[in-house]
């Protein structure tokens, strides 16, 4: 039995589906985009996976609201499992409540990503909402992040001290974001957009090894080469659209909400190819 990539990479072949990628969409709109219409549901992932990996460039993937989302991405991983997934900021319940400092530190770390490679191939699934709210730079977070590397000669006082200033806090065992603890030649960090801690041991002042470890075993998962730490500010700096991360030669798929009649109309996404997946009459 193939496996998917070999089933996506032979659809992707498929002169079908280059016709359908040439034809623009009939609608009167204010921008060109390609529609599939009559697309059931459960279609939806395996066909947004295989425009997603026939395009050389970045593809958004853009659901109506988080449950779609969820149900879309859970899906859309058998076949693209490198596919990642921006969760939606929750409204806040109450006034100056504190936000959920795991989804958080996901946002902020896809964010990062972004800021730190060149755009390739990526598959991003966000929300309308989430593609329409302001979101930290992600070229902001690469310049202001903390940077170290194995091999790195630096005192670790100083590293200790750049990391207060950062607004993280010193104390006997991290336990959350935003800690960081000394045992010996070793330094545990729980940087903001992590999803595990780091630590980094010190032989005299070279960093010699970086591990992302587990909270509660204390056991190491990975071996890192470097490490990027960004500050108690970053979730609230130097925002811009999310919008704004769309470029020129970009993919926007947009799941069926936006192909319904009485939807408002998707974003103009400048010179992005735009396609619309429906499940109504156009």
């Amino acid at each position: 039995m193939a496996d998917p990539a070999s089933l996506l990479e032979a659809l992707s072949r498929s002169p079908a589906l280059h016709a359908a990628l040439r034809k623009p969409s009939s609608r009167k709109r204010r921008h060109t985009s390609i529609s599939f219409q009559h697309v059931i549901a459960e279609a939806h992932p395996v066909l947004a996976a295989l425009l997603a990996s026939s395009h050389p460039g970045r593809t958004w993937i853009v659901c109506p609201n988080s449950s779609a989302q969820e149900r879309l991405f859970s899906v859309l991983q058998l076949w693209l499992p490198n596919a990642l997934f921006f969760p939606e900021a929750p409204l806040p319940s109450l006034e100056g409540a504190i936000p959920d400092p795991d989804l958080v530190a996901e946002r902020l770390a896809l964010l990062s990503q972004l800021g730190e490679t060149a755009k390739g191939r990526e598959c991003i699934v966000v929300t309308r909402a989430s593609l329409e709210s302001q979101v930290p730079n992600p070229q902001g977070l690469r310049r202001a992040a903390l940077r170290f590397q194995k091999g790195q000669s630096i005192n670790r006082e100083t590293v200790l001290e750049q990391l207060e200033n950062e607004g993280y806090e010193l104390v006997p065992r991290v336990s959350e974001r935003g800690h960081v603890a000394v045992r010996g030649g070793i330094l545990d960090i729980f940087g903001f957009q992590h999803l595990r801690p780091v630590r980094m041991e010190f032989f005299g002042d070279e960093v010699e090894s970086i591990r992302a470890f587990e909270l509660d075993s204390q056991s190491s998962v990975e071996v890192l080469e470097e490490c990027a730490l960004v500050g108690i500010d970053a979730p609230e700096s130097g925002l811009l659209p999310m919008l704004g991360l769309v470029g020129a030669g970009d993919r926007v798929v947009c799941s069926d909400a936006f192909a319904l009649e009485d939807d408002p109309e998707p974003p103009v996404l400048a010179e992005a190819q735009q396609i619309l997946l429906s499940i109504a009459n156009a």
